[in-house]
């Protein structure tokens, strides 16, 4: 008996994966953690204070910041988000 096509199919599944995992890392522009920076606010850019108060709790797991000048809402990297 052959031992049948599973070797070749999960060399495939994983070279899927990886790519995937290429893909995403590309659209998060590599970023895993804070700027090198400060945060400037993408509407009105205004810099935002790293030591910000989240104003719930589910921003604070997100790391999301509110502009305090214009209420605009953005990601860890001060890209804008929501409103």
């Amino acid at each position: 008996m052959s031992p049948g096509p599973i070797g070749p199919v999960i060399a495939l599944l994983g070279a899927v994966v990886f790519v995937g995992a290429l893909v995403r890392a590309a659209r998060n522009r590599f970023r895993s953690g804070a700027g090198p920076g400060p945060i400037h606010c993408p509407k009105c850019g205004e810099i935002v204070p790293a030591a910000q108060a989240r104003p719930s709790t589910g921003q604070a797991i997100r790391d999301g910041f509110i502009c305090k000048a214009c209420g605009q809402s953005m990601d860890k990297w001060g890209r804008a988000r929501g409103r």
